[in-house]
């Protein structure tokens, strides 16, 4: 039994959904020219596997299996991939009932601009912390808003858009940031 083309076709499918996934996520953050791309390469990916497995269906049962195998493995290794890259920026909401100034402090220190509110909470006085920061980033600040007061809600979100220009402080971006470990 010929074992090479169900190999390239369970490498063309995790290739072509990887590449889905990403279109998806461009699609969604208005990213027009990187949609285009991901989603030309992709549909050529996918008309080769798909053209191979009709071609060899009656032949090759192993062909059919590698392009469900191909898929499903390709949307997971898509998901790691756009978590590593990390593309795009995030609002991070701190809440503190006694730290707030605190916190603020810890994550200037880190090179990110923060702006802080007073508010009234249901037990009282709080502080409230925004920061927008890029999503690779969002790790850091949590962590380093928790070392200051384990207390503090936090709450963040994907940004579409914003007037601001943020740079990501804590990790290499583009290729560097596939390929170096965090």
């Amino acid at each position: 039994m010929d074992i090479i083309a169900p190999l390239l076709i369970f490498g063309a499918r995790l290739c072509d959904v990887s590449l889905g996934t990403l279109r998806t996520l461009a699609v969604v953050r208005g990213k027009t020219l990187n949609a285009w791309m991901f989603g030309l390469i992709e549909i050529l990916i996918w008309l080769v596997a798909i053209s191979r497995v009709l071609t060899t269906i009656n032949s090759n049962i192993l062909n059919l299996f590698a392009y469900a195998v191909g898929f499903a493995t390709g949307n997971v290794l898509g998901i790691m991939i756009e978590r590593r890259l990390a593309i795009g920026n995030e609002v991070i909401r701190v809440i503190s009932r006694a730290k707030g100034a605190q916190i603020a402090e810890a994550v200037r220190k880190m090179g990110q601009g923060v702006t802080e509110f007073e508010g009234k909470g249901k037990e009282g006085p709080v502080t409230m912390l925004y920061i927008i920061t890029a999503r690779r980033d969002v790790l850091e600040v949590l962590r380093r808003a928790r070392e200051v007061d384990p207390e503090c809600v936090t709450i963040s979100a994907d940004l579409r858009a914003t007037s601001l220009r943020i740079t990501a402080r804590s990790a290499p971006g583009g290729w560097r940031g596939i390929v170096k470990k965090k």
